[in-house]
């Protein structure tokens, strides 16, 4: 969950400007499109902690600026 604070300071609506990433995991548009949760919108804060909870056990932490 440090990620996610670190990320977003846990704002679900969160968007950055300069790289697109949105969500409480910050999520670009192409890493988000990869997950089992594409479907979904990475605003919902659910999906976007439970693709958080995928990448990671599929990746580690490496795919995050802020690692906790």
């Amino acid at each position: 969950m440090n990620v996610a604070w670190c990320e977003s300071r846990y704002h679900p609506n969160s968007v950055n400007t300069d790289s697109g990433a949105s969500g409480l995991f910050q999520f670009l548009p192409s890493t988000w499109s990869g997950t089992p949760y594409a479907s979904q919108s990475p605003f919902d804060p659910r999906a976007n902690a439970f693709a958080a909870a995928w990448l990671y056990s599929h990746y580690g932490p490496g795919r995050w600026v802020c690692q906790g």
